[in-house]
């Protein structure tokens, strides 16, 4: 048997043209034939021509938790500045000026009369485990496997191979929040060793810890 992770593409316009792919993950016998145990979901955009609070604006319109992400690093244009920054901040460099906030006036007053929790994060401090990105970013919105073939390496296989093919399209980093499957019913404690056993599975595909403003672990995959 052999795994495959099919990508059906559409190209979408907002705030900042995206693409969605969707992934379907199947297992293939020596007869070819194919069993679906699992799919994923993930976004991909360009930060060439879109400024950062526009891509956040972009993730928090379609899901909350791709919100929270993108506030996870700081984003750059280019490989130029996010390294000029980073030499800034090295030297000691004050760079309280170069910390954007996106001060839409909706989002503020949302915020302040208690009505939406969007854009949350934008008061928020950088924390100092914070990764900067630029280029092509691509977000892993899902990536689940199907119970009955949990724990037998597929899961890994499917990342190795979503990994693989987010080189190939040229893409610079893969962002991602570990958090239980949507829909499973568990309580703090359960979920808290889900997140634990998620930052595990990670980790050996060299995924690396980012917070940015957002208070709470994300994971960070320099693909270039």
């Amino acid at each position: 048997m052999f795994l495959n992770v099919k990508m059906e593409s559409t190209f979408l316009e907002d705030v900042v043209n995206y693409i969605q792919k969707d992934m379907t993950i199947l297992l293939i016998d020596e007869e070819e034939d194919e069993t679906n145990i699992g799919q994923g979901e993930m976004i991909v955009f360009s930060t060439k021509h879109a400024d950062s609070p526009s891509i956040r604006e972009l993730c928090e319109g379609l899901e909350l938790h791709l919100y929270q992400t993108v506030s996870s690093v700081r984003i750059f244009n280019n490989e130029f500045e996010a390294e000029e920054y980073e030499m800034w901040k090295k030297e000691g460099v004050d760079l309280t000026g170069e910390e954007e906030t996106h001060d839409d006036p909706v989002w503020k007053f949302a915020r302040e009369l208690g009505v939406s929790d969007v854009a949350v994060y934008e008061e928020n401090d950088y924390d100092e485990n914070t990764i900067s990105v630029y280029g092509t970013i691509a977000i892993l919105s899902d990536l689940s496997i199907g119970k009955e073939y949990q724990r037998k390496g597929y899961g890994t296989q499917a990342m190795e191979e979503n990994i693989n093919y987010c080189k190939a399209l040229g893409i610079d980093f893969i962002l991602l929040k570990p958090f239980p499957p949507s829909g499973e019913d568990m309580d703090e404690i359960e979920s808290q060793r889900k997140v634990s056993e998620l930052l595990s599975f990670y980790e050996p595909l060299e995924f690396k810890k980012t917070i940015g403003r957002a208070e709470e672990v994300h994971l960070c995959l320099r693909l270039f």
